[in-house]
């Protein structure tokens, strides 16, 4: 019985080799079907993106799928063509929500065109929009402001953020300054963007008196005036200038000064003054040493007609200056 069992199989094995196990080769073919068709269902169910296929070889991949917020981000910057032959195909995308400085989950649709074939495929790839960034604070260490003039914290910050539009408005401040006292006042900044980001920081506002010279240069500044002559002094870009015009001419004189000798009740100052001529003469920087005495309001000055002590009367402003100039 067992000899004929034997037999038969060997027989059966001769007719039909092909078929020896051919059972076995169907389930393994089977289980591999169900382990791709779970493995791509897997891959949707975790969204993670699907990419162009063209052959065998992914060619639209995502530089990243999790994008930090910033402003004017564009699509293409996204991604990349995974290919040797890039320049052969051309990429594009189409219409999308997709607002790179908002926070949120986006899905862009791109196009790969082969350019030897005219051949179009489209994919939709997903990108997640995050901001980690905190606003950027910019200000002094250190604020020094004189004391009674004006105080302004808002001059002195500025704030930006990479998802918000945020301003000086938008700042916490924790302290006081008494803009009357000299003192040091410590002040804390605090700004927050909408996804609760935060930047702080802590400073100083310093409150001093005037020094000598500043006194001095605060009380004249502004415009001096004498029959067809005006003198104006004024602090500009970082320097201590001195125009001098004839009859309100547009032109003038102008340079900058710089204080010599100055006494405490500004009974006695000398300026050196450094300008250039505006004629067509005399085109060479000069230097002019002005002596006066601010405190009566006479100046002794070379207005081009000759040097000699003048009463000089101070305005208050341009107009003021306009009604002393005959018509």
């Amino acid at each position: 019985m067992q000899g004929e069992y034997t037999m038969r199989k060997f027989q059966s094995s001769i007719e039909d080799p092909l078929n020896q196990y051919s059972g076995d080769k169907q389930k393994r073919k089977a289980k591999r079907k169900f382990l791709i068709l779970f493995l791509v269902i897997a891959v949707i169910s975790a969204g993670v993106p699907l990419y162009i296929f063209m052959g065998k070889t992914q060619l639209v991949k995502a530089n990243n799928a999790t994008v930090e917020a910033a402003k004017d981000i564009h699509p293409l910057s996204l991604v990349y063509i995974d290919s040797e032959e890039k320049d052969k195909y051309s990429l594009s995308y189409g219409a999308n929500d997709f607002v790179s400085s908002k926070p949120g989950e986006y899905k862009i649709t791109y196009e790969l065109k082969d350019l030897t074939t005219d051949k179009v495929k489209k994919c939709t790839l997903h990108f997640t929009v995050v901001d980690t960034t905190a606003p950027e604070l910019t200000v002094y260490d250190t604020i020094t402001v004189i004391v009674n003039k004006e105080y302004d914290l808002s001059k002195y910050v500025t704030v930006s953020d990479n998802s918000d539009t945020l301003s000086f408005e938008n700042v916490t401040v924790e302290g006081d300054v008494n803009a009357a006292a000299a003192g040091t006042y410590p002040v804390k900044l605090a700004v927050k963007d909408s996804s609760g980001n935060e930047t702080v920081k802590e400073i100083q506002v310093v409150i001093r008196e005037m020094t000598t010279q500043e006194k001095f240069i605060d009380s004249i500044e502004g415009y001096w005036h004498i029959d067809l002559w005006t003198l104006r002094f004024r602090y500009d870009q970082g320097e201590y200038r001195l125009d001098a015009a004839y009859f309100m001419a547009q032109g003038g004189d102008r340079g900058t000064y710089k204080i010599t000798r100055m006494e405490e009740d500004f009974s006695d100052v000398l300026l050196s003054w450094t300008y250039q001529r505006n004629n067509e003469q005399n085109k060479k920087q000069e230097t002019v040493f002005i002596e006066a005495n601010f405190a009566g309001g006479f100046i002794r000055v070379d207005l081009n007609d000759g040097e000699g002590l003048r009463k000089y009367q101070k305005v208050n402003d341009i107009k003021e200056l306009e009604a002393l100039i005959p018509q």
